[in-house]
């Protein structure tokens, strides 16, 4: 017998119960996978595991639950307790992602919508020209109110801007003055062309611009 087969052998075991587990969470993520959120929510002060599927399907499932999980209806009458307890779950899921895959889209994604400005700078940093994330994070900033204002924040209110979304920006930048400030900068450097369109989103929102 060889000797990379005699030390191999008393690792068969403990293989075998490592894929069992294995097998064991993807089974009970698939099923999560399955449940309504007051299911879930039901769930989340039991345990619910704080490691994402294997499964691209159920990740992709487990993410997009996570995205929906502020403005959902169900979440917004739940008891705080489970909602806080889903989102620290979540929080780890996608940090778990991103720990293998730092521009992982969804993960980021999670990570705006449910992290204070830390995160939100974090996934800007790693993702700044996805329009999608940037509406999450900018719509998570608005969520923040009090909170220091994330960095690369200028950039994403441009960023939509551009893309055609200036009355997404527009409230938000005439409600908060710190908002106005973070902003101004950035705001400042755009082209022509998105000034204007900023400058009557801004006006339709009741408000003005200066020194744009």
């Amino acid at each position: 017998m060889s000797i990379l087969r005699l030390l191999s052998i008393p690792a068969l075991p403990a293989l075998g119960l490592s894929g069992f587990l294995i097998g064991v969470s993807e089974l009970r993520a698939s099923e999560e996978a399955g449940r309504t959120l007051a299911e879930i929510l039901a769930l989340a002060g039991e345990g619910l595991s704080p490691w994402p599927a294997l499964s691209p399907d159920v990740r992709r499932a487990q993410m997009d639950l996570c995205l929906r999980l502020p403005d959902n209806p169900v979440a917004q009458v739940s008891p705080t307790t489970a909602v806080d307890a889903l989102s620290d779950v979540c929080h780890s899921r996608a940090g778990a992602i991103l720990a293998d895959t730092p521009t992982g889209g969804a993960a980021l994604a999670v990570l705006a919508v449910l992290g204070g400005a830390e995160d939100l700078a974090r996934s800007q940093k790693a993702a700044p020209f996805e329009g999608w994330l940037a509406g999450h994070r900018f719509a998570a900033a608005q969520r923040l109110a009090g909170s220091p204002v994330y960095a690369g924040v200028g950039a994403d209110a441009a960023l939509l801007i551009s893309l055609g979304r200036a009355e997404d920006v527009a409230p938000a930048y005439l409600a908060s003055h710190a908002l106005r400030e973070s902003l101004a900068p950035a705001l400042g450097l755009m082209p022509e062309a998105d000034k204007r369109r900023f400058l009557k989103a801004t006006e339709a929102a009741g408000g003005r611009l200066d020194g744009l």
